[in-house]
């Protein structure tokens, strides 16, 4: 199952202590997912007790929801790169399960399906959003444009560096 994760096929998979750095990499991107989470519940905190913003109640939860399951995510998966880390056998299997031409195809395909299904959805709520919500419509405007300008940035990146 290691494969399935976001950032599979990326780092050095040659050798175990190539593979360490790799997962020492994930552990910090881990960190920044944990801090994502504390800052979605850091804002709806501050903008109910400091700017005295009113919150509705689903947002409320929404926001702490979220961050709670980032932190959570990103615990949970700093602990299990850690115990790979501390062991060589683990380390080994969980190297050659992340390199597995099979995983890295089937991580591939499925990032393809998802990325089809929610651009279909953002343009779903784009069409409908835009009769009688403008900035709803606005904000989904501009997220299908900063995915095709992001697309494009890195095809061109990735095309030039293989």
């Amino acid at each position: 199952m290691t494969g399935m994760c976001l950032l599979s096929g990326k780092g050095d998979y040659t050798t175990n202590e190539g593979y360490r750095k790799t997962v020492k990499k994930k552990i910090a991107v881990m960190s920044l997912i944990i801090i994502l989470g504390l800052l979605s519940i850091a804002a709806i905190e501050l903008c109910k007790h400091v700017f005295n913003i009113p919150i509705a109640d689903y947002t409320e939860g929404l926001y702490l929801g979220i961050g709670t399951g980032l932190i959570a995510c990103g615990t949970i998966l700093i602990i299990k790169r850690k115990r790979i880390l501390a062991d060589e056998e683990k380390l080994k299997k969980a190297r050659i399960a992340e390199s597995d031409e099979r995983n890295l195809a089937i991580a591939n395909a499925s990032w393809k399906t998802a990325t089809i299904a929610l651009l279909i959805a953002v343009y779903a709520e784009f069409l409908i959003a835009g009769i009688s919500m403008p900035q709803v419509a606005r904000a989904a405007e501009i997220l299908i444009a900063v995915f095709f300008i992001v697309y494009l940035v890195s095809y061109r990146t990735n095309a030039a560096k293989m």
